[in-house]
């Protein structure tokens, strides 16, 4: 009865320790959730992608220019002054993806994303 409690335990204590030596790698675990290229090291530029990404798909005459819905999106300081909104709704696609017609493109939202985390400068 001794032996077999001792074998038991002994086992038992075997198990544990090859069960404690358990590595992972995040990247195999999670392959492509990263919402950011990380070799792209540039500084995203307000007059060469921002202004005609928002030209293009937001600030359009029955959207957010000037004279219709807000926030207007037209002008730097209307896309610095709604940079949370437009996080969320274009760049998080959250509570309601924008544009409605269909989200941007994954680099056209990495940009404004990286732009925006960059402080939203009037470059």
């Amino acid at each position: 009865m001794k032996k077999t409690i001792q074998t038991t335990l002994t086992l038992l204590g075997f198990i544990l320790f090859l069960t404690g030596c358990y590595y992972d790698n995040e990247q195999e675990l999670y392959p492509n959730t990263s919402n950011t290229n990380q070799t792209d090291t540039g500084t995203v530029s307000y007059t060469a992608t921002i202004q005609p990404l928002m030209a293009s798909n937001c600030a359009t005459p029955s959207c957010h220019a000037a004279g219709a819905q807000a926030p207007n999106l037209s002008t730097y300081q209307g896309v610095f002054n709604a940079r949370e909104r437009v996080n969320a709704r274009a760049v998080n696609l959250n509570p309601t993806p924008m544009p409605p017609s269909g989200a941007m493109s994954q680099q056209n939202r990495n940009a404004l994303s990286k732009w925006i985390a960059a402080g939203a400068l009037n470059n």
